[in-house]
């Protein structure tokens, strides 16, 4: 087991972080095909792990089992590796976020500690005061917004990621959320929490 460490690296005058993560996720068509080995995961495994032929890594499938990765081989097309899963992964908590959409720079710290968290969704919208060209911004995106969320569920050793919606204003979001029923628990019990 290898736990989340931020390690600080000096390189002349100037210095850089990388965060070590918890899980290696997969999506589940990924598991048919060796992984190519400029594939960051690749990397992280064989730099940050030091993992070879033989050596397992914790792994996961996004939204999917947890297990244990043994990898195979490694060639020049890619590293093979045989999944085992163990349980069903960390389940998310049953917490809905409103979130006026915040700066770009902001976005990506803030979603990836929501998604450490254990977060079930994540609404952004757009508020009277926020800056509307935000909305527009290439980090709304939902492959983008995705992405981000997903380097939270790592960090948190979780293979569950959060869903993510984006909403033109409050209203908006607030009707979407009350025509979904919001996330139940225990009951008839909605549990929301709003940050602005």
């Amino acid at each position: 087991m290898y736990r989340c460490k931020v390690v600080r690296l000096s390189q002349g005058s100037q210095s850089c972080y990388t965060a070590a993560v918890n899980i290696v996720l997969f999506e589940e068509e990924e598991l048919a095909s060796p992984l190519p080995l400029c594939d960051n995961r690749v990397k992280h495994i064989q730099k940050i792990l030091r993992k070879g032929v033989g050596d397992c890594f914790e792994a996961g499938i996004v939204n999917g089992a947890a297990g244990t990765a043994e990898i195979l081989s490694v060639s020049p097309q890619g590293m093979e590796f045989h999944f085992v899963a163990n349980g069903a992964g960390k389940p998310l908590h049953p917490v809905s976020m409103i979130i006026g959409f915040p700066r770009p720079i902001q976005l990506k710290r803030l979603l990836r500690d929501i998604a450490s968290l254990g977060v079930s969704q994540v609404h952004l919208c757009g508020t009277e005061l926020g800056e509307k060209s935000y909305l527009k911004a290439t980090l709304s995106q939902p492959e983008e917004l995705t992405a981000m969320l997903k380097d939270g569920s790592i960090q948190a050793k979780s293979t569950h990621v959060p869903q993510v919606f984006v909403h033109q204003d409050v209203a908006s979001c607030l009707d979407f959320v009350a025509g979904n029923d919001g996330i139940r628990v225990a009951g008839n019990t909605c549990i929301r929490v709003a940050l602005d």
